[in-house]
Parts: structure tokens; sequence; C-alpha cells
């Protein structure tokens, strides 16, 4: 058995399971910490529709027609505040307060305004830039892990990725 050199291809052969199975752990990891951050960024987006419509499913569904054709607290109330929960979640709300406090102090004229807030309506698409986990945690986290040094641990990730793309 050999016991490391210059020449490529010596050195202590590495187990196949082991390298599997190092990889797996981090890219696990990777894609659980990835899974959490969205969700953080996601909850942080919208919370103030999700009360609005955590309100809506506890109408039951045989009096969801009746809640579509009312006056008084139905579905154009329901709207009218979902929009006003988006731009909150948006961070609109500010800014078009900020507006009419300009407005109000005669920094800006009326035309200025309308056309502003026109541009402030709330899009009912998001985007959510999650947040990549640190690569160095988790090799170290898969280092200690494994008794392994986080170089291998890299080298062992870089290859269960490469093994993951050939499957």
């Amino acid at each position: 058995m050999s016991r490391g050199g210059k020449r490529k291809g010596s050195g202590a052969k590495q187990k196949e399971f082991k390298k599997i199975k190092v990889g797996q752990f981090c890219e696990k990891f990777h894609r659980a910490k990835l899974k959490e951050n969205y969700q953080l960024k996601l909850n942080k987006k919208t919370e103030n529709t999700e009360k609005l419509e955590e309100q809506v499913r506890t109408i039951p569904v045989k009096d969801r027609k009746a809640w579509l054709q009312a006056d008084e607290d139905g579905y154009l109330d329901h709207l009218e505040n979902f929009y006003e929960a988006l731009r909150k979640d948006q961070g609109l709300l500010d800014k078009s307060n900020k507006l009419i406090d300009l407005f109000d102090a005669k920094e800006i004229t009326k035309e200025k305004l309308d056309q502003e807030l026109e541009y402030l309506e709330p899009t009912k698409l998001i985007s959510i830039k999650s947040k990549k986990p640190s690569r160095k945690e988790i090799l170290r986290l898969a280092a200690e892990k494994f008794n392994l040094s986080e170089h291998t641990v890299d080298k062992y990730w870089k290859y269960y990725r490469k093994l993951e793309k050939t499957i």
C-alpha cells in the first residue's frame, strides 16, 4: 500500500463510500440551510398578507359565495385590506406617506404626487433572493463530524457534486 508521494495517483486511497457519505452530508446541509433562509425571507415579505389569507381560509366553503357578494365585511373589504397589506409588506406605505407629507408641505405639485403614487402600486409577484449558506461553515462542521481536514471534506463534496451530475 502506498503512503504518499509526488506522482499522480500516489497516496493512500480513500474509500468510495466515505467520500459519498461526507459529500452527501455537506450537500444535504447546504440545501437545508438554503431552504431555511428562503422561508425566513418569504415569511418576512408576506407576514401581513398571510394573516388575511388565514382569515379567508376560516370561512366555510359553503358560505364563501355569500361572502363574495356581501357588501360589509365581504370580498371587496378583504381586497382593500389585502392591497393595504401588500403595500406594508413591500414597504410602499411609508413611501406613499412621505410623498403625501411632501405634498402637504408644498414641496411637490399635485401632478407630481399623482405620478409618483401611480408607481407605488404593489406588485402581486415578489422576488426572493435567499442568502447562500457559508461554505466554510459547512466544511468546518463536516470536518468535525467525520474527523477529516476541511480540505479533504471540500474535495469529497466536490466529488459528490460531480457524481450527482452524472447520475
